[in-house]
Parts: C-alpha cells; structure tokens; sequence
C-alpha cells in the first residue's frame, strides 16, 4: 500500500478490512487483502498498457493524443469500483472537512460546487449510496463547474482536484 492505494491510504485500508477480515491479527486476511489489492494493481496497470498503445498509435497518426483521457495515477479501485468507492468517499469526506482543524477552504472551486459534494458525500454515507435524484442532477454540474478552466475563474486550482476525486467516488457509489 505503500505505493498503490487507489482510494488513498485510510480509504484503501478500509476497503481491505471490510472485504478481507482484521488485517493486523489474521494472517489469512492479511493474505486475501494482498491477493485483493494485487488484482487491482493488475488491472491497473492494464489499462496503463492499453493507454500507452493507444497513445503510440495516435501519434504513428499524427495526432497528439488519443481520444480516451489518460488513467495517470490510480483514483479508483480497479475491479471492484463501486463496492469500494463508500471507502473512498469516506476518505475523501474526512479528509476535506473532519480532519482539518479550521475550515477548508478551496481557493478555486466555486462554493456552491463545494457545498453539493458535501451533501452529496454525506447522502452517500448516511444512506450506503443512494443519492436523491435532486442531488444526482447538481453533483453533475458540480463536477462541470469544477473542471471548467481555472483561469476562467481567476484563481490558481487549489482544491478542485481533491474535490473532483470525491466526485468520481459519489459517482461510482451511487450508480445504479
């Protein structure tokens, strides 16, 4: 875990007790976590794999890059997305607003954006992934306010992309 952790260290770990058993007592859960977060990694990778040849062969084209958006770093767990993504959201919920010890401020992100993840992420937990079709249709413009140029909005992009990985995980956990 110390260099893949899809959805953030405490995230993951999470996921891995809950699916595997106590890590630190039984060495079979410890064992099924491994094989658990092996299986991700490997899927991950593959997708690395598949962008790599996609990309070679856009520029073989010369295009500068290829259609599909690059995977970059892990942000979600691979294989099992939507059974790990409370885990995330969990994750990324207290990291932004119940581990900091004065208010968070997002310097670029708008506050209204703001204000939907977090009630979004808080239906998300409250209920185990069922997100009210109200808040669903503002989580998506949400997420467009937040991708939208930061220069638009004046400000360097500090913020956005912490909020936009809760979104992702919101998204995945409450799909259908």
């Amino acid at each position: 875990m110390g260099l893949y952790r899809p959805i953030g260290f405490h995230g993951t770990l999470s996921f891995l007790r809950s699916r595997c058993g106590p890590l630190e007592t039984d060495e079979a859960a410890l064992l099924r976590a491994i094989a658990v977060l092996e299986e991700s990694r490997d899927l991950w990778l593959a997708d690395l794999r598949a962008y790599a040849g996609e990309r070679a062969g856009a520029k073989r084209r010369g295009r500068r890059s290829p259609a599909s958006p690059a995977p970059g770093a892990s942000a979600h767990w691979y294989g099992l997305r939507q059974e790990a993504a409370p885990h995330g959201v969990l994750f990324w919920h207290r990291r932004l607003w119940q581990r900091r010890r004065r208010r968070p401020t997002f310097i670029a992100a708008p506050a209204e954006a703001v204000n939907v993840l977090r009630a979004c992420a808080e239906a998300v937990l409250s209920t185990g992934g069922h997100l009210p079709p109200d808040l669903r249709g503002s989580l998506a413009a949400s997420i467009v306010l937040l991708r939208a140029d930061p220069e638009e909005r004046g400000r360097a992009d500090f913020g956005a992309g912490e909020l936009l990985a809760l979104a992702r995980e919101i998204e995945a956990a409450s799909s259908p």
